[in-house]
């Protein structure tokens, strides 16, 4: 340590503490693994002290901004290497021989994750690239510019050619992108059946009566007569969709955010789900649960000192496994432009639904990448009269994958009635992914593990807090 402080400080007036650090990180961390350091505080104890000493023995100006520096990500970046070369190309042969007979066994419905094709990046080369970059990036402070790979997760919703993503996976990016992502698609049937109640099959309603309130209410009448092949909770979900816009008025500038939350989006999710009983929903300003166990673990370890809770704008628990699985978050009124909130949502929907994938996870013990596969969580943003549906997933060994499944427009007009069953029909994807996770979280807590001495579960890697998180923690503390 001591002669490369010697080397970088030779050309240098003064020489800081975190500069130093930050353009020798690799070498920092190869010096820390081979003298055994690990820990935060003993790697701090260690640089600070050789810090000083090199001042007095070199006679030259250092300053020692120990305090901030970010000791917790230099030690997990040590821990990543160690874990990193402590695989043996044997032992990594066995577990890929092993991993491959399991998953042939299973159904042949099922893709195996090991075989080899050209079309994708190769796991290994996806890892080694991911942990190049992350030795050379820098954490920035302000939320929507933050880079999603330095927490380990690839964004497929960004399109700056010049981001973390593009350059790990070069010219694989639109085959990834498109590797994982499902494909979904309106309900046919549930827009005919909401445009049939609406408009054509009811004989109460005759063609000049335009007023949606009258023509909720008289088609509400009629539902009540028909037959029972319908789902039951059908006709609330067109009154409760229409009937709270038109109680708020999405289409006037007064509405804010909570309101919009509360007397709009909350109705459908609860409307949407009332067949769905293991589902709970929490609603403004809500603690994730997850995250903040996660944090104060590491916090606690280090200085004894709990993090400020993270609020969202909705959660949704499965409450059977007694886990979050899905975040909402509405990024200001529905009619206020406001990009850099919008991209600072998006950013805290991937890192908070990392925090959700990894608390499904722990659920089980000796988790294998076969069983884990599909499991993904979901993230439904909404920004400017638009639905967007994240999806975060790890389906491989490397880092998390957090990408767009769906987008959906919704109406605010006053007079929306012929394009109210199209947007019953879009709604309709959300009632079908949460019932589709649900089926996943049980098959992965019922599915037989490979043997844990064969087949490793590949650990998760380091939970990471913010400088700034930090800081207002002290501060609140104190």
């Amino acid at each position: 340590m001591f002669e490369l402080l010697k080397k970088y400080s030779e050309r240098k007036e003064t020489t800081f503490l975190t500069d130093f650090l930050i353009q020798n990180r690799s070498e920092v961390i190869l010096i820390c693994f081979n003298e055994g350091l690990s820990g935060p505080n003993e790697i701090r104890k260690k640089i600070t002290a050789t810090f000083d000493e090199s001042s007095k023995l070199l006679e030259r100006v250092f300053k020692n901004n120990k305090n901030s520096v970010d000791w917790i990500d230099l030690s997990n970046a040590v821990k990543r290497y160690k874990s990193f070369i402590s695989i043996s190309q044997s032992e990594h042969d066995v577990f890929v021989r092993e991993a491959n007979t399991y998953a042939s066994s299973r159904s042949s419905q099922i893709e195996d994750p090991f075989s080899e094709d050209p079309k994708y990046i190769s796991p290994l080369l996806l890892s080694k690239n991911v942990k190049e970059w992350r030795l050379k990036a820098r954490y920035i402070d302000k939320l929507n510019l933050q880079d999603l790979l330095y927490y380990r997760i690839i964004d497929f919703t960004s399109i700056k050619a010049d981001d973390g993503t593009h350059k790990v996976l070069g010219s694989y990016f639109e085959a990834e992108k498109n590797r994982y992502k499902s494909n979904y698609t309106a309900v046919q049937k549930i827009s005919r059946t909401a445009r049939d109640l609406l408009i054509q099959k009811n004989p109460n309603l005759s063609h000049n009566d335009i007023t949606l309130k009258e023509r909720l209410k008289e088609t509400k009448k009629y539902i009540k007569n028909l037959k029972k092949d319908m789902p039951p909770f059908f006709f609330q979900l067109i009154c409760s969709t229409d009937l709270e816009k038109e109680k708020i008025k999405l289409y006037e500038s007064e509405t804010n955010e909570a309101m919009y939350l509360l007397c709009f989006l909350r109705p459908i999710f609860r409307v949407l789900t009332r067949s769905q009983p293991w589902t709970k929903f929490l609603w403004s300003e809500c603690t994730l649960k997850c995250k903040k166990d996660e944090e104060n673990e590491l916090l606690l370890e280090s200085d004894g000192k709990a993090t400020s809770a993270t609020k969202v704008d909705g959660i949704i628990v499965d409450e059977v496994y007694d886990v979050e699985v899905a975040l909402i978050e509405v990024s200001g009124p529905n009619w206020k432009v406001d990009t850099s909130h919008f991209f600072e949502d998006r950013k805290k929907l991937a890192k908070n639904l990392k925090c959700v994938y990894k608390s499904i996870i722990s659920l089980k013990t000796g988790v294998s990448l076969v069983s884990r596969k599909n499991l993904k969580v979901y993230g439904f943003h909404f920004y400017l009269n638009k639905l967007h549906i994240y999806s975060l997933s790890r389906p491989t060994s490397g880092p998390f994958v957090f990408q767009i499944e769906h987008s959906m427009k919704i109406p605010v007009s006053k007079y929306i009635t012929h394009c109210l069953s199209g947007l019953i029909s879009e709604l309709w994807i959300i009632r079908g992914l949460l019932q589709e996770q649900h089926e996943q979280i049980k098959f992965f807590l019922a599915d037989d593990e490979p043997s844990p001495e064969i087949s490793p579960c590949c650990s998760e890697d380091d939970v990471y807090i913010s400088p700034r998180k930090k800081m207002k923690t002290k501060c609140n503390n104190d």
